[in-house]
């Protein structure tokens, strides 16, 4: 929080002296001049270092006068050990710099302020989006750089600190470096650590940088003097295009610890990650930063192959795309180090976090992750594809990879794609969708931004299906067909991504959305499968942020249908789709926040959960409505996972994975399924038995003890059902009194001891 302060105090103090600076100037904006534009840069940033330095209370800078330029210059020259920015006409500008430097000795002190408070004004101090993207300005978070160096440590220290030599290729401000010569420091013996000038000197030959922006590298300067007050500067940081020539692999081949996170913009994170990797000497330690298509994609297939079989692999993370303040891209990170030896083995162990948006504050926090786990080299080389990415919950979709393919049983194809208006085929005048019904269009679905809750339709449109309008119609012009409509970009960022709905109609559909077909499974079952837990947690761990592929759902694992009962699925779908509808259907001008109430739903003595709700229903009827659709929803989540039969520690596994994210396409509030500290139930079929329908269940229960009672016996399947459902009684015991209960069979032996003794 202090930094973040610090550095939008230092952004805004730095932003009114250059615009001080271009108004005594007489500038309306900043020159296109290269050079122009540097100086006024330069010399404000320099202005601002004199003032950080006087701050700090820096020797020669204690009793400085800031508003005397000249002597500011020379001084900062001095201890940055650079040139002057003096130029020709420095004279025609001393009063302007005097205008900006009375402003920066009017500023607040910054003498708490750290190296990292000047990532700040790196990532936005005059930065248009322009320049952002062409020089791939973006700020590597603080608490990414520590963690990174922390997991790095144990390879840094085996190096030994006499071998370090630490390059951060496209520094930017050098946050890297900074994180090292913390790390370098608490490694150092006392004879150097505990020598002033020793230290300095040492740390000084080596740690090196290099970067294409001017300006990245005044702000490097800085943040390396600030890490290591009151020393002066030295530090070797070149102005440098890590991509012209063979700078970038000579540098790398000098270095024994390589930190960066090189620029995404047009490929350059590719060529970056091949060129390093091919550079890397045996036992160079590494860690990158890198947009998720250079872990995934193609175009780097290689490389990563080659990473896997000639280093040893530490861990893999993967971030959201908000990881970056102007960035909107997936990131990860690799951590590890070059083999000494060629015969070295692969990785055995290397750890895999995957870190999701809904838990990118508790990363921040305190470094933890939404799900880990641990994957061999060889592994990812090979049965991987050689993706450095593993799908979550790989145990779960390991144990469904003898299941048939979803596209056995449907056809799953997209919606059309009409040509653009400047196409010349194209013919002109013609409305290819309209939201009103129009002569020649028919109705369908061109939009999922407002679509409604699963157990309703999208909303409808009418679309143009003419062929000279059409580039690709794929399944989208077929009419007549009942089909599930779903959305093809997902719904929310987080594990619920998709929404599902039947149209019997068989309307027509845009690109928005995918379409599923079958003529051998009933609607509701499609419907079903689409919105389950499996399948929207295989479009998170195998889709991409924008889309969920047809081939995706196409590759989907789905329970052998044929050799399945589904009318327990089906007829729990048709009560939900009943009661939703319905308590729409009569409060829709009254629904308002989806809120939880405590208790649980009311079934019947049959066990079937009935939605009471009137025309005139208050808000705690309301929200007891909700519930009941819950249980019906759950009910349907359930039957699909008794379908696929997976073991109940990894269908427990797949249910806590949607703990915290908020369920989208229902009417009721959902960030849960079974409490995570309720572990004696795995199913979520034993959890509905013990909570929502226990009234049922219990009925049961008692029927078969009837029996008992009078006809003598129970035939050996009710005696197995029976057991069964003692076993439930226990655990809704539990689940409702989790409070420590007697020992019944502790008393028993008490008793029987009493009767004994008496």
């Amino acid at each position: 929080m202090i930094e973040r302060e610090a550095g939008a105090r230092l952004l805004d103090l730095f932003e009114r002296m250059v615009a001080v600076t271009m108004n005594s100037l007489g500038w309306d904006e900043v020159p296109n001049d290269n050079d122009e534009a540097h100086w006024l840069t330069q010399a404000n940033f320099w202005l601002l270092a004199a003032k950080l330095f006087h701050d700090k209370r820096v020797e020669r800078f204690i009793n400085l006068n800031l508003q005397d330029v000249p002597t500011v210059f020379g001084r900062v020259a001095t201890h940055y050990n650079r040139k002057n920015p003096t130029s020709p006409q420095m004279k025609g500008r001393l009063r302007a710099l005097q205008q900006a430097a009375r402003i920066a000795s009017e500023g607040p002190s910054f003498q708490s302020s750290s190296a990292e408070t000047l990532g700040a004004l790196y990532e936005e101090g005059l930065i248009s989006p322009t320049t952002r993207k062409l020089l791939g300005t973006h700020r590597t978070p603080t608490y990414l750089v520590d963690y990174m160096l922390a997991k790095l440590s144990g390879f840094i220290e085996h190096i030994g600190y006499q071998n370090l030599h630490v390059f951060e290729p496209a520094c930017g401000h050098a946050p890297f470096l900074s994180g090292a010569l913390r790390l370098m420091s608490d490694m150092l013996p006392p004879a150097i650590a505990d020598d002033q000038r020793r230290r300095h000197d040492f740390l000084r030959s080596r740690l090196r940088g290099c970067d294409h922006d001017p300006f990245a590298l005044e702000i490097a300067r800085l943040s390396l003097t600030l890490a290591d007050i009151p020393n002066d500067n030295g530090w070797v940081l070149e102005h440098m295009d890590i991509f012209a020539g063979g700078s970038l692999a000579k540098e790398t081949a000098a270095a024994t610890v390589v930190l960066a996170n090189p620029p995404f913009e047009k490929e350059q994170a590719a060529t970056f990650l091949r060129r390093t990797v091919a550079a890397l000497q045996p036992g160079t330690v590494f860690g990158f930063v890198l947009p998720i298509n250079e872990l995934t994609g193609v175009a780097s297939a290689d490389t990563r192959r080659q990473l896997l079989a000639e280093c040893e692999i530490k861990e893999i993370s993967v971030f959201p795309d908000r990881m970056f303040k102007f960035a909107s891209v997936e990131t990860g990170i690799v951590l590890g180090r070059k083999h000494e030896a060629r015969s070295a083995v692969l990785s055995k162990n290397i750890e895999f976090r995957r870190v999701r948006e809904s838990k990118i504050r508790d990363f921040r926090e305190r470094y933890e992750s939404s799900w880990s786990d641990t994957v061999d080299a060889a592994w990812l080389a090979t049965a991987n594809s050689g993706r450095l990415v593993l799908p979550e919950l790989p145990k779960v979709w390991d144990a469904c990879r003898h299941l048939p393919r979803f596209d056995q049983f449907a056809k799953i194809g997209q919606g059309l794609t009409h040509r653009a208006k400047s196409d010349p085929v194209f013919p002109k005048g013609t409305i290819t969708e309209s939201r009103e019904k129009l002569s020649g269009l028919v109705e369908g679905f061109a939009s999922i931004d407002d679509s409604p809750d699963t157990h309703l339709t999208p909303t409808r449109w009418w679309l143009n299906l003419d062929k000279r309008t059409i580039r690709r119609s794929l399944a989208g012009t077929e009419i007549g067909t009942p089909q599930i409509v779903l959305n093809y970009a997902p719904v929310d960022r987080d594990a619920w991504r998709l929404k599902a709905f039947i149209d019997e109609a068989g309307r027509a559909a845009t690109s928005d959305f995918l379409l599923v077909r079958s003529v051998t499974l009933p609607r509701e079952v499609l419907w079903a499968i689409c919105n389950s837990p499996v399948s929207n947690f295989h479009a998170l761990s195998f889709g991409t942020k924008r889309h969920t592929t047809v081939g995706v759902m196409r590759s989907l694992r789905v329970p052998d249908f044929a050799a399945r009962d589904l009318l327990p699925l089906v007829k729990a779908v048709r009560s939900y789709l009943v009661a939703a509808v319905e308590f729409t259907t009569k409060n829709t001008s009254k629904i308002g926040p989806k809120t939880r109430v405590k208790g649980t739903a009311k079934p019947s003595a049959l066990g079937q959960l009935h939605l009471v709700i009137g025309d005139t229903a208050n808000d705690h009827e309301l929200q007891s409505a909700r519930e009941v659709l819950r249980a019906l929803h759950w009910r349907v989540d359930a039957e699909v996972l008794r379908l696929y039969a997976l073991p109940p520690e990894l269908e427990r596994a797949l249910l806590d994975s949607f703990d915290g994210v908020h369920r989208v396409g229902v009417p009721f509030e959902q960030t849960r399924y079974i409490p995570r500290n309720f572990r004696e139930v795995l199913t979520l079929d034993e959890f509905l038995l013990i909570t929502d329908e226990w009234d049922a269940t219990d009925t049961r229960r008692c029927e078969l003890i009837e029996k008992r009672i009078k006809a003598g016996r129970r035939t050996p399947a009710e005696e197995k059902e029976f057991r069964s459902l003692q076993r439930l009684l226990t655990l809704h015991r539990r689940y409702h009194h989790p409070q420590p209960m007697i020992d019944e069979d502790k008393l028993r032996r008490l008793l029987a001891e009493d009767k004994r003794q008496a």
